[in-house]
């Protein structure tokens, strides 16, 4: 079943809230026992909303256009019930007094929030390793990893039907892990959903994404998360596009780019065969596809790893022990307690990361690294602005490989960095992306293949990735 119908079948009585809530918790609890991509399930809340919409429509009320439909939540948006912890021990006893506005537009909606998910600490990670509290595994090989930082939910989708998931995507952290898992991941244009509520690693490129098992079932969900907020100065006023879930179908001409040159070799050969065929088979059907060039491919991880680090270094500054978070007592002074809870309450990636972008903002440095990464994010914005004049999408892989083995690249960091090859350039620009499944390797794993679009145009690559899911399914891939 997908989850938009779900609204409707309860609208008419052919679905009890409560029967299907209860089912569904059921379902997650043994699912999360195996792939541990939980932090907390809210099995009393979740019946309480559930029982509350039966009661609504017994009685002839109206329910939202949400109604029934479980989400999961990444641990790094605010929500009032249950903990937000980052998977962060700096945070883990953390509740917060106000909830994120995608929580608060979900449960006007009637939608149902069933727990908070896993993720790397503070989100960063490309893995989910990095999480304090557990490791999560890819429901594809338990010996590997489900991708990060929003790992826990990527799986929770992955391994549970009739389910969406929110996370958070600062240089790939919805779509890498949702390719990871065999899932679809959309991250939105910057400025579209409100990040109102969503605790900060790199504020210029974090947004809240959304997961789920097929292209429908995401353009339904982002229709109704795409709200105007005051509360967050960075959301364009007023916001522009058009719906995407209703008019899935009303386009077929589109012109697709391919920049061949940044993966050509960089990627895993399965990628590339599964990539090159889906074109092939877009050119067969009548696509225009054309190669491409984009300008400083070589620079998307550092121009990405500059930018965070500087502003996660700014970011993290609060977690003190005074405002959030732990708070040891037993010290002799101010400037001790202050070392030693951050010292034990972030973990080694954080660690790393505060320490480069406080170098990177240090003085005589700010102008060398950060003010020259941001003028090269201006020039690749614009650069990609010129390729959405004459194209509607760019194609290209989302990851240079299939998931990886735990352990594999969590002592090599800058091999984890890379993961986020062709995911970062998208946040650095600010464009809308989308990854969708494409097929698996030799080992069975999953394959992603990424759409990416003009600004506030989430319209055309919903389109075109809806076309290309129906592709995929004929070519058998």
């Amino acid at each position: 079943m997908d989850v938009y119908k779900i609204p409707l079948l309860l609208k008419n009585k052919k679905l009890s809230a409560q029967k299907f809530i209860s089912d569904k918790l059921k379902q997650i609890k043994k699912a999360d026992n195996k792939y541990k991509f939980a932090l907390s399930l809210f099995t009393e809340y979740a019946l309480t909303k559930a029982k509350a919409i039966d009661n609504k429509i017994a009685r002839g009320g109206e329910v939202g256009r949400l109604a029934g439909i479980p989400f999961g939540i990444k641990d790094n948006i605010a929500m009032k019930y249950g903990n937000t912890t980052c998977g962060s021990k700096i945070l883990q006893d953390y509740k917060s007094p106000y909830a994120a506005k995608v929580i608060d537009d979900i449960e006007k909606e009637d939608g149902i929030i069933i727990g908070k998910t896993n993720m790397d600490e503070f989100a960063m990670g490309s893995s989910t390793e990095y999480s304090y509290f557990h490791k999560t595994l890819n429901p594809w090989d338990t010996s590997r990893v489900p991708g990060g930082s929003s790992g826990g939910s990527a799986a929770m989708v992955s391994a549970v039907d009739e389910c969406i998931s929110l996370g958070s995507d600062t240089g790939g952290s919805v779509r890498q892990p949702a390719a990871f898992c065999g899932v679809v991941g959309l991250k939105p244009t910057y400025g579209s959903i409100s990040r109102y509520g969503l605790i900060a690693f790199s504020s210029s490129l974090d947004q809240i994404g959304i997961m789920g098992r097929k292209i429908k079932e995401v353009a339904y969900i982002f229709d109704y998360l795409k709200k105007e907020d005051k509360r967050d100065a960075s959301m364009a006023h007023p916001l522009s596009g058009p719906d995407t879930f209703e008019k899935l179908e009303c386009r077929d001409n589109f012109k697709i780019a391919v920049p061949y040159k940044i993966f050509e070799n960089k990627t895993e050969p399965a990628i590339i065969k599964s990539t090159n065929k889906i074109i092939e088979n877009l050119k067969t059907k009548g696509y225009k596809v054309e190669e491409v060039p984009v300008l400083y491919d070589q620079y998307y991880i550092p121009i990405y790893y500059t930018i965070a680090s500087a502003e996660v270094s700014s970011n993290l500054s609060r977690f003190d022990g005074v405002r959030f978070g732990l708070n040891e007592k037993s010290v002799d002074s101010f400037r001790e307690m202050f070392v030693k809870n951050r010292s034990e309450g972030f973990g080694q990636e954080v660690k790393r990361r505060i320490m480069i972008g406080t170098f990177i903002l240090s003085a005589g440095y700010e102008d060398k690294f950060y003010q020259k990464a941001q003028k090269l994010q201006r020039d690749l914005s614009s650069r990609v602005d010129e390729i959405f004049t004459s194209y509607d999408a760019i194609l290209l892989p989302t990851t240079p490989t299939t998931a990886f083995k735990f352990g594999e690249k969590s002592g090599k960091p800058l091999d984890m960095y890379h993961s986020d090859f062709f995911t970062s350039f998208a946040n650095i620009t600010g464009n809308p992306a989308i990854t969708i499944p494409a097929g698996n390797d030799e080992n069975n794993l999953p394959i992603g293949l990424q759409l990416v679009g003009d600004k506030f145009r989430e319209d055309k690559i919903f389109g075109l990735a809806y076309r290309i899911e129906k592709l995929i399914k004929e070519i058998n891939l």
